[in-house]
């Protein structure tokens, strides 16, 4: 394997050898500054990037898990020491931060059943809307209705609370279409309220 020669870099004048910080100090003062932003609150983390806010989810629930607080201890480059905590005050901020908004609608679903799963007192079944691979799971359905109300084959209208989740960095998103009722066939289609 030809091997070429590495020209020595010069240090212009008003840079000194070592005085850049290394790419892991200035992550971990990017750590530092975090930890710091979750202390103070909820608002101090605007524009962090989603991948980076669910990385602090992440620590912020394996903390929570173990009641535990976490400090580290840096010296830097220029001398300085920086001490980041993320203590229960900012575990706290942090849930809030991450706590999700639900927003709920009422809504129609049309389609054919495609399964049941009943348990004890509830059921989810799963409706394939006309001419879709995708069935909508519905969950909630009284495990009586399920068993005796809800037939195969047959052109259903289902009328179900639909609600939509997120935190506020577009994780965690979750939506579920829990049972109401079911519509027959000769009844007026409900008023979607929102």
């Amino acid at each position: 394997m030809p091997l070429e020669a590495l020209g020595a870099t010069v240090a212009d004048h008003d840079e000194q050898p070592g005085a850049r910080p290394s790419p892991l100090e200035s992550a971990l003062a990017r750590v530092s500054d975090l930890h710091g932003a979750v202390e103070a609150g909820p608002d101090g983390l605007e524009g962090i990037s989603p991948e980076l806010a669910k990385r602090l989810r992440l620590l912020i629930e394996s903390l929570d898990k173990v009641d535990a607080g976490l400090e580290i201890q840096m010296s830097l480059s220029d001398g300085s020491e920086r001490r980041p905590s993320l203590t229960r005050r900012g575990r706290e901020h942090g849930r809030a931060l991450f706590a999700p908004t639900v927003e709920t609608a009422i809504e129609t679903i049309v389609g054919v059943l495609a399964a049941v799963e009943i348990s004890d007192e509830f059921a989810k079944i799963l409706v394939r809307p006309g001419g879709k691979k995708r069935a909508i799971p519905i969950v909630r359905v009284p495990a009586d209705i399920a068993k005796r109300d809800i037939d195969w084959d047959v052109s259903l209208r289902i009328l179900v609370r639909t609600e939509q989740s997120q935190d506020r960095f577009e994780g965690r998103k979750r939506r579920e279409h829990q049972f109401i009722r079911l519509i027959a066939p000769e009844e007026p289609q409900p008023i979607e309220l929102g």
